[in-house]
Formats: C-alpha cells, sequence, structure tokens
C-alpha cells in the first residue's frame, strides 16, 4: 500500500510540473492600427502562460520592429487588456513591458503569477498598435506549465490522509 500512495503522489506531481511551448510563426504580416488572434480564446486550455518570446523583422522602412505588440485581452485593441510586449502605442494594459529594435527584435518575458487562459475570455492577440502598414516577419512563443486537475490534487491529498493515518 505504500508503494502505491508514493506512486501516485509521484505521478500527481509530474503531472503537475509538465510544460508546453506554443509558436506562431508569421510571414508578410501586414496590419495597421489593428491586431489579429494568435491565440483565439478558448484555444489552450488546461495550462497557464509563464513567458513570452517575440521574434520580430520588419520589412518596410517607414516601420521598425517594435511598432508590433503581443497583446493578452478578451478583444483586440479593447483598452485595459492585462498585459501589452511591444507597441508603438498602449492599449491601457495592466502591464506594458515596451521593445526596441529597428530592422529586428528578440524580446521575452516571464511572468512571476501565470495568466490562465482558461474560462477568462482572454486571447492572445498579435498586430501593430501604429496607424501605417508595415510588413512583418517572425514568432510568438507562449510558454506554459500544465494547471493541475483538481482530480489530482484530490488524490494527492487522499494520499497524504492515508499516509498519516497508517502512521498514527
Amino acid at each position: 500500500m505504500k508503494a502505491a500512495s508514493l506512486a501516485l503522489c509521484l505521478s500527481a506531481i509530474i503531472t503537475s510540473a509538465s510544460s508546453a511551448d506554443y509558436v506562431d510563426y508569421f510571414e508578410d504580416f501586414w496590419m495597421a492600427g489593428a491586431m489579429t488572434a494568435s491565440f483565439a480564446p478558448g484555444s489552450i486550455t488546461g495550462e497557464s502562460i509563464v513567458g513570452i518570446t517575440l521574434e520580430v523583422t520588419r520589412d518596410d522602412v517607414d516601420s521598425v520592429a517594435s511598432d508590433f505588440a503581443v497583446y493578452i485581452a478578451t478583444d483586440p485593441l479593447q483598452p485595459g487588456g492585462l498585459f501589452q510586449l511591444g507597441g508603438w502605442h498602449s492599449l491601457g494594459a495592466l502591464d506594458w513591458q515596451t521593445t526596441t529594435g529597428n530592422d529586428w527584435l528578440i524580446a521575452g518575458v516571464e511572468f512571476a503569477t501565470p495568466i490562465s487562459l482558461d474560462g477568462t475570455g482572454l486571447g492572445v492577440w498579435i498586430g501593430c498598435t501604429g496607424g501605417e502598414g508595415q510588413a512583418y516577419w517572425g514568432s510568438v512563443t507562449l510558454h506554459t506549465v500544465a494547471v493541475p486537475a483538481p482530480g489530482a490534487i484530490a488524490l494527492l491529498g487522499l494520499a497524504g490522509l492515508v499516509g498519516r493515518r497508517r502512521r498514527a
């Protein structure tokens, strides 16, 4: 019984520690003062975002790579989203991380508190917050960790109770 309890605890811990990267590649991407869904609301479930990496190259002499933005909100260009990485204009996000880069940029951020997209209506949007049309190439990578299922946490607690009861 002891070995079964230990195996159950270990499997719950291993399940809760798994992670994945979701990558959205874009090329010849034209946006002027607009955004599109990179990861639409509801497209990533059971995981929380712990970081974002943005790689961008531009192809227009009138723009810079740092005009490109990643925005986490319920609606693109809706003021007051949760997070914004880059962009010429602030969209009023609670947290705005500016970027610098003329012809290209690589920017990354790690969140102290993971962002869950489950049931929140939040999506990850990409585009240009400026008014001029620009052509961009690059990728957006979401670094995520699995959110343990309530059943796995309950089993972990049950295993602890059983182990404690046997020792008493």
